[in-house]
């Protein structure tokens, strides 16, 4: 996270990979990075990876560059997780968790994909803007605590 030349606050991101990135701003959801990931030829829940770091030489990264705004909260995530609960519950339990800390949010999203039924791997990292910087922490749906 750094500001840009005129002062903006920036974060960028290198991307690929099963995980995507998420931002809350003022109650919405959204995807800001999509997981590189399609559903399997066999159907179901399985998805199969697109893009991965070493599966073939030369795979380039995405380079993503978003402008902060105190008070979004960015989520970085396993499909795992959306795969499980759809954006509305993920801004649900956001919101729900405004007040309290980030670890407590990466608790209660882990917990809601697992509640869902959890058939991969849950990882969450997720940040919060502030006016004095980002805050943020991490947390592994495959080590319950």
């Amino acid at each position: 996270f750094c500001p840009d030349p005129a002062g903006t606050p920036m974060a960028t991101s290198l991307h690929m990979g099963d995980s995507g990135l998420l931002r809350s701003r003022k109650g919405v959801m959204e995807w800001m990075i999509q997981p590189h990931v399609r559903p399997s030829a066999g159907g179901g829940d399985s998805s199969v990876l697109t893009r991965a770091i070493g599966s073939t030489p030369g795979v380039p990264l995405e380079i993503h560059r978003f402008t902060l705004e105190p008070g979004d909260t960015w989520i970085l995530c396993s499909d795992g997780l959306t795969h499980m609960i759809p954006l509305e519950r993920i801004q649900a339990c956001v919101d729900a968790c405004a007040g309290l800390t980030l670890p407590k949010l990466v608790e209660t999203l882990v917990g809601a994909a697992n509640e869902a039924g959890g058939r991969d791997n849950v990882t969450v990292i997720a940040a919060r803007v502030s006016r004095t910087g980002p805050e943020s922490s991490a947390g592994d749906g495959s080590c319950d605590t």
